[in-house]
């Protein structure tokens, strides 16, 4: 169908041959609403009913067009579309129900010799119209649709999704045909259909009748909400729940319960008389806050016997885990504020933090507060140590919210774009990990640094976090390698299970060579088994949202100062960032570790950390690129912290560095100026890849394009890597 070219035909008919149409999509949500058949729409009492629908008490529904009308007379702005019905000259209106139905009044005001102010009385009988022929099923949704869904006279947002069920399930469109008709996306189509769907069910239960228009978007909110789904036990093949039970719960969240029919023991009182019990769910946002912790049931009981949420909150385990690492954040950011303002320190000032960290010490060793002790073993060997063509490709069979996902055509330089909570830091992660391949403690480590906690890292958050196993594999330097980590539930006679946590294994091989390694955490000891511990190659990962480990920092300056690049980044700092830097110096042992800065404001020299994050950031992942040397470097949300006038210049220098070390970098960033900055004249796109990440409710998929391509989209169509192309 082509609605470009079928226009229908402009007529010339009297106000009294027009029928409101009783099934307008409007109408749904009236509560006196009943489908009305073609051949009773005509019927006079049909059309009082109509008509009333649409003027409501005292003309409410049409005093803004009575308004008009009589200011300005019949202005042919909007096209009335009428369909034709019974006889030579009866039409039902298609579209313009509100301007015929008040025509309709004025006409009787005017019988009635009252004043209709600049409307002239001829167009009670020549009103234009266009008869638009009907060439197929959901034709007529789509002119309505055109106009009250994409258009500028929206209808409520039932009403919407009521017309677009109609095209998939009375009419059977395809749903790229009815977004391509209707101008709007896949998205907005299914979230639609999900959420007339579950009103549909709600409908049918025993609490259908106390459904009302504004409930549509608590209803949407649940089938937007991935927690919530999971817990219905959600089924988008037939957009239904197949928790029976659940559903049901759910829905005496949404009600008021009073009725003959909720007379079980629960809902009496003492003599016996009905209790109501209020509605837990107001609003979509209450849908958004029990998401949080649907999956406590200690919480969900507690919210049904006070009827509160902000009860089950105090209730949830999750939420106070939740708040607790929240606190912990806090924490940390003051802290390092403090630092900034250390010349403002006296005597009482070392009293009370001494007491703070009596404090945070007791924390660390409270009753349930388990960690994972970190061992440094030394002994681990690289397969490769020289230069290399790096990763070719990587296939995610299972990977935290990742399935069946091929990354290709990998590169020297590897940019990851896309929207937040796509998954970019997952990747970046993982790639750091498969370098690792049979060392638990860069899985830790990464643990540790996800969740943010210092130095050492709760077995909780392990267990809590680490929920499904991961498998991995691909291709590098031409050797194929494989990845798999589990945590098992042991049955062993030969520990004592009572105070067994979690085992965890990493089964890997890299060149056809097995790996194998065990975690197993009993009480508060930390217990490592494997024979040899193999790194694929050196690998170095840098994120704005963990903190570093100092060992690592230390042992990255060691290195740059071996590969005579640490004056190279000290020139680039005086150079493009701050031309008051003289020298940086690594200072101290054990907790005392430290870099000094020496800079001409400063009559001594000064922690690195008064400086800005942008400084901070800078040096630190210049110094990794010379411990990743002949390897990888892995760096999330690259931009972030750095101001936009450094992009250009870092990047080169990045790039610079890289090259002369053979390190393949991977990066992830959603700022737009730093993608360009990498697509300047002093580097070669021929070496970069750009992937964009795009989530469609639990999957998430992977586009790749080439440097050189992205360069001329950009320059030529200012096309963005970080957004689908629509």
């Amino acid at each position: 169908m082509n609605l470009q070219t079928n226009k229908g035909d402009r007529k010339i008919i009297k106000i009294k041959n027009l029928f409101l149409d009783p099934n307008n999509y409007r109408f749904i949500d009236n509560k006196d609403y009943l489908k009305v058949p073609t051949e009773q729409i005509m019927d006079k009492n049909i059309q009082k009913r109509t008509r009333n629908f649409i003027v409501q008490f005292k003309r409410a529904g049409i005093k803004d067009l009575i308004d008009s009308f009589k200011a300005n007379g019949y202005l042919e702005v909007d096209q009335i579309q009428v369909e034709k019905i019974s006889g030579n000259d009866n039409y039902k209106v298609i579209e313009g129900n509100r301007r015929v139905a008040t025509l309709k009044e004025l006409q009787e005001d005017y019988n009635e010799g009252k004043n209709i102010g600049n409307l002239g009385e001829d167009i009670f009988s020549q009103l234009p119209v266009v008869d638009y022929p009907i060439t197929e099923n959901g034709y007529l949704e789509i002119v309505m649709g055109l106009k009250h869904i994409n258009g500028n006279k929206k209808w409520e947002t039932l009403n919407q999704s009521e017309l677009l069920n109609n095209l998939i399930h009375k009419y059977k469109w395809k749903d790229t045909r009815v977004c391509k008709s209707l101008g709007i996306s896949k998205h907005k189509l299914r979230r639609s259909l999900r959420t007339i769907s579950i009103i549909e069910h709600f409908k049918k239960s025993d609490w259908g009748d106390k459904f009302y228009t504004n409930m549509y978007a608590i209803f949407e909110e649940i089938v937007s909400s991935v927690p919530i789904k999971n817990w219905l036990a959600w089924d988008d093949a037939i957009k239904k729940p197949q928790n029976e039970e659940n559903i049901e719960r759910l829905y005496r969240w949404l009600v008021d319960i009073d009725d003959d029919k909720d007379k079980d023991d629960d809902a009496k009182d003492k003599d016996g008389i009905i209790e109501k019990k209020e509605k837990i769910v107001i609003i979509s946002k209450d849908i958004r806050e029990i998401a949080k912790f649907i999956n406590d049931e200690n919480a969900l009981s507690k919210m049904e016997e006070t009827r509160s949420i902000i009860d089950a909150y105090s209730a949830s385990e999750l939420i106070g885990t939740d708040m607790f690492n929240n606190s912990l954040d806090i924490a940390e950011r003051k802290i390092k504020d403090a630092y900034n303002f250390l010349d403002y320190a006296d005597n009482n000032s070392k009293n009370r933090i001494k007491k703070l960290i009596n404090t945070l010490e007791g924390l660390a060793v409270s009753k349930g507060f388990k960690e994972v002790v970190f061992t440094k073993n030394k002994n681990r060997e690289s397969y490769i140590g020289f230069k290399n063509s790096g990763f070719e490709s990587i296939n995610i069979k299972q990977f935290k919210q990742f399935n069946n996902l091929k990354i290709d055509n990998i590169n020297r330089i590897n940019i990851f774009a896309g929207s937040n909570n796509s998954g970019k830091s997952s990747i970046i992660e993982l790639i750091y990990l498969l370098t690792k391949q049979n060392d638990l403690n860069a899985f830790f480590e990464i643990q540790r640094r996800r969740g943010k906690f210092h130095d050492k890292l709760p077995v909780k958050y392990v267990k809590d976090e680490f929920k499904n196993s991961y498998e991995v594999a691909g291709i590098f330097d031409n050797k194929e390698f494989t990845y798999q980590v589990i945590h098992t539930e042991e049955e062993n006679m030969e520990i004592n299970m009572t105070y067994h946590d979690i085992t965890v294994e990493i089964n890997s091989s890299f060149a056809r060579e097995n790996l194998y390694s065990r975690a197993r955490i009993i009480k508060d000891e930390t217990e490592l088994e494997s024979k040899k511990i193999r790194w694929i190659c050196n690998a170095m990962l840098s994120s704005p949202f963990s903190s570093q480990n100092i060992d690592d920092l230390i042992y990255c300056h060691e290195k740059s100062n071996e590969l005579n690049i640490y004056d190279d980044i000290i020139k680039f700092l005086q150079k493009y960032v701050d031309n008051g830097i003289e020298k940086i110096t690594y200072v101290g042992e054990g907790d005392t570790k430290r870099f000094l800065v020496k800079h001409k404001k400063f009559k001594k020299a000064v922690d690195l950390t008064r400086f800005g994050d942008g400084v901070q950031r800078i040096f630190y992942i210049s110094l990794q690129i010379a411990a990743s040397i002949n390897g990888v470097m892995c760096v999330d949300e690259i931009d972030n912290a750095i101001h936009y006038n450094l992009f250009v210049d870092f990047v080169t220098f990045l790039q610079k560095l890289a090259s002369k070390f053979d390190v393949q970098l991977f990066i992830t960033s959603h700022n737009a100026e730093f993608l360009d900055a990498f697509l300047n004249k002093n580097i070669d796109a021929s070496l970069i890849s750009l992937y964009r990440l795009e989530r469609d409710e639990n999957q998430v998929s992977i586009k790749n394009v080439s440097g050189e391509k992205y360069k001329r989209l950009r320059k030529n169509f200012n096309q963005d890597i970080r957004r689908a192309k629509k």
